[in-house]
């Protein structure tokens, strides 16, 4: 159970760094595209970025969602962050409003 939690954690600070990195290209590229921006600072911001595409290729670009609870990758529901499993135990129990379980 604990090394499920650690590898929680660690897809956690994946995804935050990964989103630093997208607005940080981001905004990089709005200075390069702006015209009232001196040729030198786009000099260096391009030499900026070019420093950070050869470091992202070296890192894991790909996340992938987990459980909270089990820590399971597949059958995930984005609303909740839990497995389809675990949503399907709490309505059976009722411990989710406004949710039935439909039986046919």
């Amino acid at each position: 159970m604990k090394k499920k939690k650690i590898n929680i954690l660690i897809q956690k600070n994946k995804k935050l760094k990964l989103l630093k990195n997208e607005y940080l290209l981001k905004i990089c590229k709005s200075f390069i595209r702006c015209n009232n921006v001196n040729n030198l600072k786009k000099n260096y911001i391009s030499m900026i970025l070019n420093k950070f595409y050869k470091n992202v290729k070296k890192q894991e670009t790909k996340i992938k969602k987990t459980c909270i609870v089990t820590g399971k990758r597949r059958g995930m529901l984005s609303m909740f962050n839990t497995s389809r499993n675990v949503i399907r135990n709490l309505m059976i129990y009722n411990k989710i409003d406004n949710l039935k379980n439909h039986d046919w």
